[in-house]
């Protein structure tokens, strides 16, 4: 065997040797593994919120359409209600201790159902209660560059009579 041959075999050994292959594909595959993880947590904690959102909007709704009677048992419209008995407060109520701290939200109420208007049939219009509030997405936000991903607006709306 020649010098020459000897050196290519040493050199074609050096570029077959397997060590360190494991840890470049764990490294690689790892990435992908957390990606799809963090995706997974961040649509996981959207879903919670839309849902949290609705479910403070139907009670806030629920609240603003119940009849509430004075002590000589006079109906009392939602809008002559005193400060801390509002579908804003209903709704603050029902998310404070739910969402994490640092979640925002707005609530608004619209329509005739916040007082004493009554339709043709006799029933009372509509109310609705819309609740919006702004998801930060910490970890895909910042990691998939060319996607505004940083912050979406939820919002959420219920509509009730009162009967």
């Amino acid at each position: 065997m020649s010098y020459m041959q000897s050196t290519l075999r040493s050199q074609l050994r050096r570029f077959s040797d397997t060590e360190g292959v494991a840890a470049v594909e764990f490294a690689i595959i790892l990435i992908v593994f957390l990606t799809i993880v963090m995706g997974i947590l961040e649509f996981g904690y959207d879903w919670y919120l839309r849902n949290a959102l609705a479910n403070a909007s139907r009670e806030g709704c629920r609240w603003g359409v119940m009849y509430k009677v004075d002590a000589t048992n006079n109906w009392i419209a939602p809008s002559a209600l005193p400060s801390g008995q509002t579908i804003q407060d209903v709704v603050t109520n029902y998310l404070t201790p739910i969402l994490p701290h640092g979640t925002s939200w707005t609530t608004t109420a619209t329509g005739a159902g916040l007082n004493t208007e009554f339709d043709a049939t006799g029933k009372a219009n509509p109310l609705t209660v819309t609740v919006t509030a702004i998801k930060t997405w910490s970890a895909l936000g910042n990691m998939i560059p060319g996607l505004n991903l940083n912050h979406m607006t939820i919002t959420v709306a219920t509509t009730m009579r009162m009967e």
